[in-house]
This record gives structure tokens, sequence and C-alpha cells, in this order.
């Protein structure tokens, strides 16, 4: 799956490895304000070197998801239902991992039952 992030400018020249890692998972991460969106260029006409902020990266991903039929919005941090979102992301990779495992024989010691995974499965939001 395809994944484009709208980092915030400062955040994304503070912590650079932050960006590193989603784009060694494939990401495809960009400079909040940018030139991409017309959100973006509007903030850069204001003020080309703006910091950029939350507001200014969710619009740009908001209208960069609104203008491509395949794109899907999805927001990140600074969210109340992130811990939430982080969990499940979490519960899922770990049942698949299992699963994984479960399949190549590298689970000897702890195999999960049929109804096990249906239990786990069942138990995601």
């Amino acid at each position: 799956m395809e994944c484009t992030v709208f980092m915030v400018r400062c955040s994304y020249e503070q912590k650079p490895y932050r960006g590193t890692l989603m784009r060694l998972n494939g990401a495809r991460v960009i400079k909040s304000p940018s030139t991409l969106t017309e959100v973006g260029r509007a903030a850069l006409r204001e003020n080309p070197d703006a910091p950029g902020s939350l507001g200014i990266a969710n619009a740009e991903a908001i209208e960069y998801a609104a203008t491509r039929s395949a794109a899907r919005f999805s927001i990140g941090s600074g969210e109340n239902h992130v811990l939430l979102h982080q969990t499940v992301l979490g519960e899922e990779a770990l049942l698949q991992l299992q699963y994984e495992q479960f399949l190549s024989g590298e689970m000897v010691d702890s195999e999960p039952s049929d109804e096990e995974i249906r239990t786990s499965l069942g138990s995601l939001p």
C-alpha cells in the first residue's frame, strides 16, 4: 500500500530519523508546507520560511487525498485516538507475525489453535 505523509517542516528538519524510518517502510514523506498542494503553496507565498503546523500538514493531506480518486485520508499524530489506532496496528502486526511463524513451523512452543486465532481476530475493533 502506498503512503504519502505530510510532515510538519520543523519536525521534518528537527527529527530527520522519523522521516527516514517512514521512508524505509515505503512511505513518501513530504515536508509541509509543500508546493504539492494549493494549501501548501498559499502558506509558502505568505511565508517562504514557514516552519509549518499540524493544521497546514493536515489540510495538505486532506487536499491531496480529495484530489486523487484512489487516495484516502488517515490522520496521524496529535489526536486523542492515536493511542488506540497504534494499539490496533500493533495487535494486528503481532497476530500476523504469530500466524506467519505458525505457517513456517518456527512456532513450536505455543502454536495457536484455530479458536485462539478466531478469538484474537474477533477482539479487534
